[in-house]
């Protein structure tokens, strides 16, 4: 028999669809009724597979300009184990993306921590409890990446996670490159260093890039974001979300210029915490790799960054910044 998907408004959504979140979360985990429907419900999209009249999964998609948040994700215990938890969160992280969402979250709890990671979310912030269960929120901020990777490819425990996937990303093109940028930088916790031809609009001048790197810099004093570019007139020329950030906490981001006459390889790279590297292997295209686990690797990028670093000098342009 087929399996069938509807994606429905909540005056739609079936009966026994409600009845299977009300005996996964009620019933099986304990979530008051008040919670279990919330406000929520009458502007989210709702999602439900089934066979025949059975439901065999359902979940919520809830969507606020460019974020999203999946929730109520309840699996039958008929199918439980049998990828369809996994077919259907593909399904709902495809139409968050359809719809314009740049990333997602949702709060799991840590005994479901790893499923979500293997769909590209990464905690955020402590521990909580829950309904007697502990809980974290995690958060997917490429979730493009997910979507271009067939679900019998995705690794059974992390994907695109720090220090978790030790899978070595090829990356063809711009698009690649950006996917893996946006993917990794949010995860940064004491070290982001970039090194690009002009801190690229396409690519860094965004929310998500703007937010990580403001949450990076302001999280204690021994974090570091240090940006080396080879051309710095273009961030003059039109305004770049990272370098307003700049500007407001000059004493919290580094900016400066490649010495070109020390530097013959004009390579890109992004390196994250001890473990992280995506990786441009010349500047006429974006052709490289991404790295989300490889301490060595990272330690080697490390050491071209901190001489580049060394001989650089600082931007003309910002020059008063630092002042």
């Amino acid at each position: 028999m087929t399996i069938k998907l509807s994606c429905t408004t909540w005056d739609k959504f079936p009966e026994n669809a409600k009845a299977l979140r009300k005996q996964v979360f009620e019933l099986e985990q304990g979530v008051p009724s008040l919670l279990e429907q919330d406000a929520l419900d009458p502007e989210s999209l709702h999602f439900v597979m089934t066979k025949g009249d059975l439901p065999l999964a359902v979940g919520r998609l809830t969507l606020r300009d460019t974020q999203a948040k999946i929730s109520h994700l309840a699996i039958h215990p008929s199918v439980r184990g049998k990828s369809i938890g996994g077919k259907l969160a593909l399904i709902i992280i495809k139409e968050a993306v359809r719809r314009g969402a740049v990333w997602l979250r949702l709060s799991s709890s840590t005994i479901s921590q790893g499923f979500c990671a293997k769909f590209g979310f990464f905690p955020i912030g402590p521990t909580y409890t829950a309904n007697g269960l502990e809980h974290i929120d995690m958060i997917n901020t490429s979730p493009e990446l997910i979507l271009s990777t067939p679900l019998s490819d995705l690794n059974g425990h992390a994907n695109f996670i720090l220090e978790k996937d030790a899978t070595v990303h090829d990356i063809k093109d711009l698009k690649d490159f950006k996917l893996h940028v946006a993917g990794m930088v949010p995860q940064a916790r004491r070290q982001l260093f970039i090194l690009s031809h002009s801190l690229e609009h396409s690519i860094f001048d965004n929310e998500v890039i703007r937010n990580s790197v403001s949450h990076l810099a302001r999280a204690h004093a021994m974090t570091e974001v240090k940006i080396l570019v080879y051309d710095d007139k273009p961030l003059v020329m039109r305004q770049h979300q990272v370098i307003e950030l700049m500007k407001r906490i000059p004493s919290r981001i580094q900016l400066r210029i490649v010495n070109r006459e020390r530097q013959h390889e004009e390579m890109g790279m992004v390196l994250v915490d001890n473990s992280g590297v995506v990786y441009q292997r010349n500047l006429r295209d974006y052709k490289g790799f991404a790295n989300y686990d490889h301490a060595a690797r990272v330690r080697q990028m490390k050491e071209k960054f901190t001489l580049l670093w060394e001989y650089s000098r600082p931007s003309p342009e910002f020059r008063e910044i630092a002042i």
